[in-house]
C-alpha cells in the first residue's frame, strides 16, 4: 500500500467541456477565430471535439445538447470558465492574433486592454475575453521567478517593475505595492464576470 493521494499519480487535465447556443456558430469562434485543430464533430449528438495544443495532450468539446444535462434544449447557456496555457515568450503574439481577429480583451479587473494581469502567488501572467456565448476564456502563461502572494494581482508593467526593483536590492514600500495593484473597488471576480456579461459579438 501507498499513501500516495491518487492525485499524485495524475498527469494534468485531459479534456473540459462547455455548453453552447449554437454548435456551428461556436465552431466558427473556436475553429476560425481561435484556430484549434477540430478532432471530430459528430453532427447527432451536436458536439465538436477539439484538440488544445500541438502536441495534442488537452482536448475540449462544445455541445448544444450536452450529455451532463437531462434536457438542455432551450434552456440558457451558463458562464462557465476556462484557460489556455501558452508559452510567456508566445503571449504577446497571441494577444495579437485575437486583437487581429476582433476578440474583445480585459485583465483580471475587467478593464480593456490588452496589457496582461500577474498572479504574483504562481507568478502567471494573465489576459481575458469571452466567446459568443459568454464564457469566460483566458490566457495564461508562467512565469520565470519565486512566487510572491504579497503582491497580489499586478500589471505586468508593474511586475517588470518589481523584478528590477529587486534585481537593484532595494526593497518596495507598501505604497508602491499599491501603486502597481490593479485598482478594484470590489470582488474582482464579479467585476470581470458583470463585464463580459454582454460579450463583444463577432461576426464570424
Amino acid at each position: 500500500m501507498t499513501s500516495e493521494s491518487p492525485a499524485g499519480l495524475f498527469r494534468g487535465l485531459f479534456e473540459t467541456h462547455l455548453h453552447v447556443t449554437d454548435l456551428e456558430k461556436a465552431m466558427r469562434f473556436y475553429g476560425d477565430v481561435l484556430g484549434l485543430e477540430l478532432g471530430l464533430k459528430e453532427t447527432n449528438r451536436r458536439v465538436a471535439l477539439y484538440w488544445v495544443g500541438r502536441d495534442r495532450t488537452t482536448m475540449l468539446g462544445i455541445w448544444e445538447r450536452p450529455p451532463w444535462a437531462v434536457s438542455s434544449t432551450g434552456k440558457p447557456v451558463f458562464s462557465q470558465h476556462l484557460a489556455f496555457e501558452v508559452a510567456f515568450d508566445d503571449l504577446r503574439a497571441a494577444i495579437h492574433r485575437m486583437k487581429e481577429n476582433g476578440v474583445e480583451l480585459r485583465n483580471f479587473s475587467g478593464q480593456i486592454t490588452d496589457e496582461p494581469s500577474v498572479f504574483g502567488w504562481i507568478p502567471a501572467a494573465s489576459i481575458y475575453f469571452s466567446d459568443i456565448d459568454g464564457h469566460l476564456l483566458e490566457l495564461i502563461a508562467r512565469l520565470d521567478g519565486v512566487p510572491a502572494a504579497d503582491i497580489g494581482i499586478v500589471s505586468l508593467a508593474g511586475w517588470n517593475d518589481l523584478l528590477r526593483d529587486k534585481e537593484g536590492k532595494a526593497s518596495l514600500s507598501e505604497r508602491a505595492l499599491r501603486s502597481m495593484a490593479e485598482p478594484r473597488d470590489r470582488d474582482p471576480i464579479s467585476d470581470l464576470r458583470d463585464s463580459l456579461a454582454n460579450p463583444q459579438r463577432h461576426e464570424i
